[in-house]
C-alpha cells in the first residue's frame, strides 16, 4: 500500500497532464491490465523526465530530497530580502542579521540562499528546502545540534510553514553574484544525487565541502595553482614575490550591473554606466581568492571575440577566460576585504594579471587594526596582496596632506598571508616628512607601519645650546629588519647647533637596557644644569650604560650594570633629567639568593671613570665605593618558644675602597659653594673651594683615601612581642660588631678632631620597646549636604618608641662607606605619636565609596642633646649627620638626631578640592641667620589642589627649608609653586607652572607649554625660563 501511495504521488508529480477516466462495467482482468499499463507507462514517463532534467543549480524541480519529512516549520528572521520563482521553486535571498531555524537546527549567519518546492503525499503536503550559507555559525545551541563553518549546504524536508519574518521585502531576483556560488554549491550536490540510489536520511542535512581525494588539498600560506601563460607585454613589469597570489583565477566568474548596458558585438566590449558594479568571485567557492568588487561611474569590459553570445546565454555572468581588460574611471573603488583602493582610472589586465590606478589611494590595515594609506599619482597592482607605487607617500591618517607621512621614490605594499598578519612596507630613498616639508632621507627602510618609525621627535632653542632637534628612530624599521622578540630599538639622534651632534643606540626589553651614546662637542661654551657655563677641552664625549635583571626565581635574582661616562660635565649638560632624578650610575653584579625568611647576596661593585654625576650624590659626598667583593646573609623573624621570641639576624664581610671624585668643581660643571661648609676655614679638614679646586686633593688632606679596607659587620636582634589587646607591645635588644684589617683610620680621625683615636673594632648596643594600637568608633547618624559627609569613621593608632643606646666609637669617627654601617649612632629617645582618619562615604547611591575626609599624623621625638652632630667648622669635609633630623622606630641606630615635632595632614573638601600640609618643628634652638617665630622650622609645606572639571586643574604649594645655616653662604628656601592645566578645546591643551621665590622676591622659573592634539601623534609647544641659569629655552 506504501508503494501505491508512493507511485501515485509520483505521478502526480510528474505527470500533470494525464487524466485517466474510468465508465460503465470494466472486467476485473482489464481493471488489472489497467493498473498495470498506469504502472509502466508512470515508470517510462518518469524515467524519461528524469532522463531530460537539466541540473542547473537554480531550482528543485524535479529532484524528491531524500530526507524524511519531519513536523516543524522553516523560520528566517532577516534584514531584507528578495523574493522570485524559478520554475516550480521559490527562491528566496535573505541578508542582515539573519537567523533561520528548521527542526532542531539554527542557524546564524550575513547571508543565505534559499530553494523551495513542494511535494504533495498521502499525509499532505511535503515542503522540501536547500539552505546555502557562505559562512555560517552558531555558538549557543547545543553540541551536534549547532553548524559553523564556510561554504555549507543544508538540505531539508518538513511538513509545516515557510515563516520569513523580514522589515524589507523585494519581489524580484537578487543580484547574480549573490547567488552564483550558491547555485554552483547545489548543482554539484544534485548532480551526485542524481548519479545513483541515495540513503534515506531522518532530519535535515548539512553538507559542508570536502577535498577529493584526488585532489591536492589546499595548504594554509601556501601558493596557489600557477595561472595560465601570461601574454607578452611590452613594457617590464614586477613579478610578484614567492608566494603572492594572482588577482584572477581560472575559473574566476565576472558579473557586471549599472543603470544602464550598452554591448557591442563588432568591438567585443560591454559599457556600463551609471553607479557601474563589476564583482569576481570564485567559481569554486572552496578557493577564498578572485572576491573583488570594483565600482565607478562608468566602465568597459573588454571581451575575447565571440564571447558576447555568452553574455546573453548566462545573463550577465562570464568566465573570466572571455574577459581580456576591465577599464574603471570616476571615483573608482576596488576591494577585496582586505584593502581599498581608490583612484580616478584604473585598469585590469586580465592577460597580464596585473592593474595600474591614476591618482590612487590605498588604504589597508595593519595587524592591530589602524588603518595605513598609500597615495601616488600611478599605482601598480602586481598580485592580489602586493602593491607597487613610485614617488608615493605612506601615513596612517587619512587627511590629503598627512600631518606626518613616509615619502619614497619607490613603495611596495605587502598585504600578508594568514588572518590579521598585518602589512609589509618597502621603500627606497626615503624621506621623512611633516606636512609638505622633508625633515629626514633614509637610503632603504622595510617593516610594518604599526611601529612607528619615528616615535619621537622634539626641537627647542636656547642661548648656550642654539637650535637643538632630537629624534628617537626605530632601528628595526629603518635596517629592515624583523624585530627580535622584545627587544626594541631605537637610534638616538640631537643636534645642538652651538654645542655639538649626538649620536647613539638604546636597546631595552628581556630584562635588559643598554645605551650607547657618542658625541662630538663642537668645544664652544656650554652651561650645565647647575648653572655653571665651560667649554669641554674633550672634541669626542659620550657614556654607557646597560643594565640586566635575571629573574631566578619568585624572590631570587641576578643584576647586572655598567656604566661609564666620558667626563664629570657631561650628564650635568645633555642628561639633566638623569643628573637631578637617577639612582647612581654604577658598575656591578649583584646576586640575591632568597628563601623564605632568609636571604643570601653577594655584591661585587667597581667604578669605572671615577666621576660621581648624580647632583644628590655630589650633595651628599663626592665619592664612590668600590665593593670587591661584599657577601651578606641575612634572617628576619626567627621565632621560638611558641612565637614569644622573635631574632633577627645579619652578616656581611667584604673588601672595599673609595673612589674619590676626579677633576675641580669647574671641570665637573659644578659650583664650588656645593663643596663648601659653613663657616669654611681653609684648614686641611675645613678648605675653602674655588673653581680650580682638585677635589680628589681635598678630600685626600682630610684623611680620605683610596685604600683597600676589609670589614666584617654582623646586626643582631631579639624581641619579645606582648598582645595586650588593643595594644602590641614589643621589647626588644639590639647589637652591633664590627671590625676592620688591612688598614686603619688614624689620619681621619686625627684630621677631623678625633685624636687619632679610631679603632679597628666598634660596637654598638641598645635596648628599648615599641608599642603601638589602633581604636575605632563609627557614628551613623551624622550627615550634612554642605560638607559632603554621609556618616562617620574615627580611627587613630598611637605609636610610641623608647631606646637607649651606647656607641663604642665617638660621634663622626669613621668614613662613611655604608651609610648602616659607619653612619649608625647612639642615643637616649623617646618618640610618641598617633595617626588619625576621619573617614567618610561619598558617591551616592550605588556608588558609594569609603573616603579619608581628614587626616593628621603627628607625634614628637625627644633626644639626649649630646648626640647631635651636624656640620659645623670643626668638621668641615668630614661625615656629619643632616641639620634636618629623621627618627627610625624600626631601626633607632639609623636616625639623624635630633628633638623635634612633626606632623602632616589633609582635608578633602569634596571629590575635586584637597588641601594638606607637613612640618617638622625644632625643640631646640639650631644656629641659623633666621629671626622671628619660624626660626625654628626644619621643614614645612602647605598647599591644596582642585580638578573644577575635566578640562581644568589647579594646584598651589607653599615650602620653606631651612639650612641652618647661621653664615648665610647657604640661604634658606620659601619658594610658592603653582600650576594650572586647562584643555581649551578639543585639541589644544595649555599648562602654565610659575614659581617664586619668597626669599629672593623674584620668579625663581616658569614654564608654559600648548598641546595640540592630531590624529596620530601631538604637538606640544613651550617656553620655559630658570633663574638658576638666567636662560630661556623654547621647543
Amino acid at each position: 500500500m506504501a508503494g501505491i501511495k508512493l507511485a501515485r504521488a509520483l505521478c502526480y508529480n510528474f505527470l500533470p497532464d494525464l487524466n485517466i477516466h474510468f465508465s460503465g462495467n470494466i472486467p476485473s482482468f482489464m481493471i488489472l491490465r489497467l493498473v498495470i499499463l498506469a504502472f509502466a507507462l508512470t515508470h517510462t514517463a518518469l524515467a524519461q523526465q528524469l532522463t531530460d532534467v537539466k541540473v542547473t543549480g537554480d531550482r528543485l524541480s524535479g529532484f524528491v530530497l531524500p530526507i524524511q519529512p519531519v513536523k516543524s516549520d522553516l523560520v528566517i528572521n532577516g534584514t531584507r530580502a528578495f523574493a522570485w520563482k524559478v520554475n516550480d521553486t521559490r527562491r528566496l535571498f535573505v541578508e542582515g542579521d539573519v537567523r533561520v531555524t528548521v527542526g532542531a537546527y539554527s542557524f546564524a549567519t550575513k547571508k543565505v540562499v534559499v530553494w523551495i518546492n513542494r511535494i504533495p503525499s498521502a499525509e499532505g503536503l511535503i515542503t522540501q528546502c536547500a539552505l546555502y550559507f557562505p559562512e555560517v555559525g552558531e555558538p549557543s545551541r547545543r553540541a551536534g545540534l549547532g553548524v559553523a563553518g564556510d561554504d555549507v549546504l543544508v538540505t531539508a524536508s518538513f511538513r509545516g510553514e515557510v515563516k520569513l519574518k523580514v522589515p524589507l521585502l523585494e519581489d524580484k531576483p537578487a543580484p547574480p553574484q549573490e547567488l552564483a556560488a550558491g547555485d554552483l554549491r547545489l548543482k554539484a550536490f544534485l548532480q551526485t544525487l542524481a548519479s545513483g540510489p541515495a540513503q534515506l536520511l531522518t532530519r535535515p542535512d548539512v553538507n559542508q565541502p570536502k577535498v577529493s581525494s584526488d585532489e591536492t588539498p589546499m595548504i594554509v600560506g601556501a601558493a596557489l595553482p600557477t595561472p595560465p601563460a601570461m601574454a607578452a607585454a611590452s613594457t617590464n613589469v614586477s613579478l610578484p614575490q614567492s608566494g603572492s597570489l594572482a588577482i584572477f583565477q581560472p575559473g574566476d566568474l565576472v558579473t557586471f550591473a549599472g543603470r544602464e548596458t550598452s554591448i557591442d558585438e563588432k568591438t567585443d566590449t560591454i559599457l556600463v554606466t551609471g553607479s557601474a558594479l563589476i564583482d569576481l568571485t570564485a567559481n569554486d567557492p572552496r578557493l577564498k581568492t578572485g572576491e573583488l568588487r570594483l565600482s565607478s561611474e562608468r566602465a568597459v569590459v573588454f571581451l575575447k571575440p565571440g564571447s558576447i553570445a555568452k553574455i546573453r546565454e548566462d545573463s550577465g555572468q562570464l568566465d573570466v577566460k572571455a574577459v581580456q581588460g576591465i577599464y574603471l574611471e570616476g571615483d573608482v573603488i576596488a576591494t577585496d576585504g582586505n584593502y581599498i583602493m581608490r583612484g580616478q582610472q584604473v585598469y585590469y589586465d586580465i592577460a597580464l594579471n596585473r592593474a595600474v590606478a591614476a591618482q590612487a589611494v590605498l588604504r589597508t590595515y595593519v595587524r592591530t587594526g589602524i588603518p595605513v594609506y598609500a597615495r601616488a599619482n600611478e599605482m601598480r597592482q602586481i598580485s592580489a596582496d602586493q602593491f607597487e607605487a613610485t614617488d608615493a607617500r605612506v601615513s596612517i591618517s587619512e587627511f590629503f596632506t598627512p600631518h606626518l607621512s613616509v615619502g619614497a621614490d619607490k613603495i611596495t605594499v605587502t598585504k600578508n598571508p594568514g588572518k590579521n598578519a598585518g602589512t609589509t612596507i618597502d621603500a627606497s630613498h626615503v624621506t621623512f616628512r611633516s606636512g609638505n616639508t622633508p625633515i629626514f632621507y633614509w637610503p632603504y627602510m622595510s617593516g610594518t607601519p604599526e611601529k612607528t618609525v619615528l616615535p619621537e621627535i622634539s626641537g627647542g632653542y636656547n642661548q648656550y645650546r642654539g637650535t637643538t632637534i632630537g629624534t628617537r628612530w626605530d632601528m628595526w624599521a629603518l635596517l629592515g629588519y624583523d624585530p627580535i622578540p622584545g627587544i626594541e630599538a631605537k637610534l638616538v639622534n640631537d643636534i645642538y647647533t652651538l654645542n655639538g651632534v649626538g649620536l647613539g643606540t638604546k636597546f631595552s626589553g628581556l630584562g635588559a637596557n643598554m645605551n650607547l651614546y657618542g658625541f662630538y662637542d663642537f668645544e664652544n661654551e656650554e652651561q650645565a644644569s647647575t648653572g655653571v657655563t665651560y667649554t669641554s677641552t674633550l672634541k669626542y664625549r659620550g657614556l654607557i650604560d646597560g643594565d640586566y635583571t635575571y629573574l631566578i626565581d619568585e624572590h631570587s635574582l641576578l643584576q647586572g650594570s655598567v656604566a661609564w661616562t666620558s667626563d664629570g660635565a657631561f650628564v650635568n649638560t645633555f642628561r639633566q633629567g638623569d643628573f637631578a632624578n637617577r639612582l647612581e650610575y654604577e658598575t656591578k653584579a649583584f646576586m640575591k639568593l632568597q628563601s623564605g625568611n632568609s636571604a643570601f647576596t653577594m655584591l661585587l661593585k667597581n667604578d669605572l671613570d671615577g666621576y660621581v654625576i648624580n647632583s644628590w650624590q655630589l650633595a651628599s659626598r663626592p665619592y664612590t665605593v668600590n665593593k670587591l667583593p661584599e657577601i651578606a646573609y641575612r634572617r628576619y623573624g626567627d621565632s621560638f618558644f611558641s612565637d614569644h621570641l622573635s631574632w633577627t639576624q645579619e652578616y656581611s664581610g667584604n673588601a672595599m675602597s673609595m673612589r674619590l671624585q676626579d677633576g675641580t668643581p669647574g671641570t665637573n660643571a659644578v659650583k664650588r659653594a656645593a663643596f663648601n661648609a659653613p663657616n669654611a676655614t681653609n684648614s686641611d679638614a675645613n678648605p675653602i673651594f674655588n673653581d680650580n679646586t682638585n677635589i680628589q686633593n681635598a678630600y685626600e688632606n682630610a684623611g680620605y683615601n683610596e685604600d683597600i679596607y676589609a670589614r666584617v659587620y654582623t646586626r643582631q636582634e631579639l624581641a619579645y612581642p606582648i598582645d595586650i589587646s588593643p595594644a602590641k607591645i614589643t621589647p626588644f635588644i639590639n647589637g652591633t660588631a664590627i671590625g676592620y684589617a688591612l688598614n686603619d683610620f688614624t689620619n681621619y680621625s686625627t684630621v677631623n678632631g678625633t685624636n687619632g683615636q679610631s679603632g679597628t673594632t666598634r660596637g654598638l648596643m641598645g635596648v628599648g620597646a615599641r608599642s603601638s594600637a589602633e581604636f575605632s568608633q563609627s557614628f551613623d547618624g551624622v550627615q550634612n549636604a554642605a560638607l559632603d559627609v554621609n556618616r562617620l569613621r574615627y580611627v587613630v593608632q598611637p605609636t610610641s618608641t623608647l631606646w637607649a643606646g651606647y656607641d663604642t666609637a665617638d660621634k663622626g669617627e669613621y668614613p662613611i662607606f655604608d651609610q648602616n654601617v659607619e653612619g649608625i649612632s647612639a642615643a637616649q629617645v623617646a618618640q610618641i605619636g598617633a595617626k588619625q582618619r576621619l573617614q567618610t562615604y561619598r558617591g551616592g547611591p550605588g556608588a558609594w565609596r569609603s573616603v579619608d575626609w581628614i587626616t593628621l599624623d603627628a607625634g614628637a621625638v625627644v633626644n639626649n642633646g649630646g648626640a647631635n652632630f651636624g656640620r659645623t667648622s670643626a668638621t668641615g669635609l668630614a661625615y656629619a649627620q643632616s641639620p634636618t633630623p629623621s627618627f627610625y622606630s624600626w631601626r633607632p641606630e639609623l636616625s639623624q638626631w635630633g628633638s623635634h615635632l612633626y606632623g602632616s595632614s589633609s582635608w578633602e573638601i569634596s571629590s575635586t578640592f584637597t588641601a594638606y600640609g607637613s612640618v617638622k618643628w625644632m625643640l631646640d634652638d639650631v644656629p641659623t641667620y633666621t629671626t622671628g617665630a619660624f626660626k625654628n622650622m626644619a621643614r614645612g609645606s602647605l598647599g591644596m589642589r582642585m580638578q573644577h572639571s575635566p578640562d581644568t586643574s589647579f594646584f598651589i604649594e607653599y615650602r620653606s627649608i631651612n639650612n641652618f645655616d647661621p653664615s648665610n653662604n647657604y640661604i634658606n628656601d620659601e619658594l610658592l609653586q603653582l600650576g594650572v592645566s586647562y584643555q581649551i578645546s578639543k585639541l589644544y591643551t595649555l599648562t602654565l607652572s610659575p614659581q617664586i621665590d619668597l626669599v629672593e622676591h623674584n620668579l625663581r622659573a616658569a614654564s608654559a607649554n600648548l598641546t595640540r592634539s592630531f590624529p596620530d601623534f601631538n604637538l606640544s609647544a613651550g617656553v620655559n625660563y630658570d633663574s638658576l641659569t638666567d636662560v630661556y629655552s623654547f621647543g
